[in-house]
C-alpha cells in the first residue's frame, strides 16, 4: 500500500518514510531477534547446553544477530536507540542507556553456554531494552501529531504521521499480542493515530492527550 501511494505525487514524500522506515528499522529489529533466537534454540540441534563450548552454529546466530542491532553505529537500531536517549534524557555518557546494556548483553550471549540461560536471562534482557527503544519512537511522534492537531495543521500523509505508522509498526505485533485491554485500546488508538490516509484527530479528553495516552498504555502493556 505505501508503494501504490508513492506513486500518486500529494503522498510521495510520506509514503517514502513509510518504506525508508520500514526497511531501515523493522528488518533490522525483526532480523536480529530471529537471529538471536535462533542461536538459543536447544530442539534442532543448534544450542548444546550439555557441551562445555558453544556450538558453532550457535556462536553463528549469535554474531549475525549482534552485527544487525549494531549495524554501522547510525544505520542501526543502536543508531535509533541513540537518537531516542538524546531526546529523552536517558543517555549513559555519550551512548543511549538502552544501547550500553544491548551492547553489553550482547557480550554476555557471546559466551553463555547454557540455552536456557542464553533465552531467559540475556535474549529476552535484549528484546526489552530494544522495546524501549520504539516505545520512545511511538511517544515520540504522538507527542509531534498531537501538537500539530493543537497548532492546527495535522494533515493526511505527513511526513511525521508516515514516520510514526513506520516506527510503530516495528512493535505493534507485541503491542497488540499483550493489550489484555477489553477493548484493545491501545492498538486501536496507535492504528487510528497513524494512519496516514486520513488527518489525525484531537484526543476525544485531552489536548496532547494521545502523547500521554501513549506513555500510559506502553508501561501498562509492556511494563
Amino acid at each position: 500500500e505505501a508503494v501504490a501511494a508513492a506513486s500518486t505525487s500529494a503522498n510521495r514524500e510520506a509514503a517514502k518514510e513509510m518504506i525508508e522506515r520500514t526497511l531501515w528499522d523493522a528488518t533490522l529489529y525483526h532480523g536480529s531477534l530471529n537471529f538471536l533466537n535462533r542461536a538459543q534454540d536447544d530442539t534442532n540441534g543448534i544450542c548444546v547446553t550439555s557441551s562445555s563450548t558453544r556450538s558453532a552454529a550457535t556462536k553463528l546466530a549469535w554474531d549475525i544477530g549482534a552485527a544487525l542491532i549494531i549495524g554501522d553505529g547510525y544505520y542501526s537500531i543502536l543508531g535509533r536507540a541513540n537518537k531516542r536517549g538524546a531526546e529523552f534524557g536517558t543517555m549513559s555518557g555519550s551512548v543511549a542507556s538502552a544501547s550500553e546494556k544491548i551492547v553489553k548483553l550482547l557480550r554476555v550471549g557471546q559466551e553463555e553456554k547454557n540455552c536456557t540461560n542464553l533465552y531467559k536471562n540475556v535474549y529476552e534482557a535484549i528484546e526489552k531494552q530494544m522495546r524501549i527503544v520504539y516505545s520512545q519512537s511511538i511517544i515520540k511522534y504522538a507527542f509531534k501529531l498531537d501538537k500539530a492537531i493543537a497548532a492546527g495543521t495535522a494533515s493526511a500523509f505527513s511526513d511525521d504521521q508516515a514516520e510514526g505508522q513506520a516506527l510503530y509498526r516495528v512493535i505493534a505485533g507485541d503491542i497488540h499480542a499483550k493489550d489484555s485491554d477489553s477493548a484493545n485500546k491501545a492498538t486501536a488508538m496507535f492504528t487510528t493515530l497513524f494512519d496516514v490516509r486520513s488527518a489525525p484527530t484531537a484526543h476525544n479528553k485531552y489536548t496532547y492527550g494521545h502523547y500521554c495516552a501513549s506513555i500510559s498504555h506502553l508501561k501498562r502493556i509492556l511494563g
